[in-house]
């Protein structure tokens, strides 16, 4: 259980992530 939530935290930093890099980008 204690994988899945660490799984879940990484996965929305990852699309954090990405929506900061793809606004980087944008600019």
């Amino acid at each position: 259980m204690r994988r899945f939530i660490l799984f879940l935290k990484a996965t929305t930093c990852g699309i954090l992530v990405m929506m900061q890099f793809s606004k980087w980008i944008g600019k």
